[in-house]
C-alpha cells in the first residue's frame, strides 16, 4: 500500500513538473487585434461611407461583405491560398451623425505567420479608405461636379 502512495505521488510529481515546462514554451501563434482611429467626416451622406469602406476594404483583403442590410458594418478576411496566407481580418462601421457619418475600424492578424501588424493593418486600411475621398474630391474638384 505504501509502494502505490510513493508510485502515485511520484507520477503527480512529474505529471506537474511536464505542465509548467509546457506552459512556459513559447506559444506557436498569437492573434494581435488593434483598433484604428475613428472619424467623423461632416456633410457627406452615409452612402459615402459605405461605399468608401467597400472599396478600402476590397483594395487591402478582398472579399468584403456587409453584416446585415443597411447596417454599415462592413467585414472583410484575407483570401487564404495555398501553401498559407497570413490570416488577416478587419471591419468598418459608419455611423450617421447629424449631417454626417462617424467612421471606426478595427483589425486583427496571426503573428506568426503574419509579418504586419494589427496597428499596421488598419493603417493600411485607413489610408485605403481615405484615397477613396481624395480621388472623389480631385474628380469635384477638376469636373464641377460627379
Amino acid at each position: 500500500m505504501a509502494r502505490t502512495s510513493l508510485f502515485r505521488r511520484a507520477a503527480f510529481g512529474i505529471a506537474l513538473a511536464l505542465s509548467i515546462a509546457a506552459s512556459a514554451a513559447p506559444a506557436p501563434a498569437a492573434i494581435d487585434m488593434a483598433m484604428g482611429d475613428k472619424r467623423t467626416v461632416p456633410n457627406a451622406p452615409l452612402s459615402d461611407c459605405n461605399a468608401r469602406a467597400q472599396a478600402a476594404l476590397t483594395a487591402t483583403l478582398q472579399r468584403p461583405d456587409e453584416i446585415g442590410d443597411g447596417t454599415g458594418e462592413w467585414r472583410a478576411l484575407t483570401k487564404v491560398e495555398a501553401p498559407a496566407t497570413p490570416p488577416e481580418a478587419a471591419s468598418i462601421h459608419c455611423y450617421p451623425v447629424d449631417n454626417g457619418y462617424l467612421v471606426t475600424f478595427e483589425c486583427a492578424v496571426e503573428i506568426p505567420p503574419s509579418t504586419m501588424s494589427a496597428s499596421d493593418l488598419c493603417t493600411k486600411l485607413m489610408g485605403a479608405f481615405d484615397a477613396k475621398q481624395s480621388a472623389q474630391t480631385g474628380t469635384l474638384q477638376a469636373g464641377g461636379q460627379r
